[in-house]
């Protein structure tokens, strides 16, 4: 709620915290529209700090076995690394569809698609270097 008073009296404003809830629901409302870059990065980055949320396809093994690309360097992108791209639409609603990408030693970009399924299991699409 706010109240302003106008003329020569002080402008009183009270703020309640309806407003920092709102900011959080802006990220879940509708959710057929996508969230925030920065909001998915963050839950991507929750998930990933357990291992037993990451699954991985069969297509995504066999990508970081042919580039070379370990489960360390993978986990360490989604631990720290940042959304490239836009935000997709899922199969199912609520499940969204994003690369994140991390600088390993080198000075080389690894990209990883992951699909965060309902904001709680990431399942890894594929990988790959992003200079190649």
């Amino acid at each position: 709620m706010v109240l302003i008073y106008l003329r020569l009296e002080p402008i009183i404003l009270i703020v309640d915290k309806c407003s920092e809830d709102m900011t959080n629901l802006e990220s879940n409302t509708g959710r057929n529209r996508p969230p925030r870059p920065e909001v998915l990065r963050e839950t991507i980055r929750f998930l990933a700090e357990d291992s037993r949320n990451v699954a991985i396809t069969d297509h995504a093994e066999d990508r970081m076995y042919e580039r070379d690309i370990t489960i360390t360097m993978m986990m360490r992108v989604l631990r720290s690394g940042m959304i490239k791209g836009e935000v997709e639409q899922g199969k199912k609603s609520g499940d969204w569809v994003v690369k994140v990408a991390g600088q390993m030693l080198g000075n080389r970009d690894v990209g990883v698609v992951t699909a965060v399924m309902q904001d709680q299991k990431l399942v890894i699409i594929t990988v790959e270097w992003e200079d190649m």
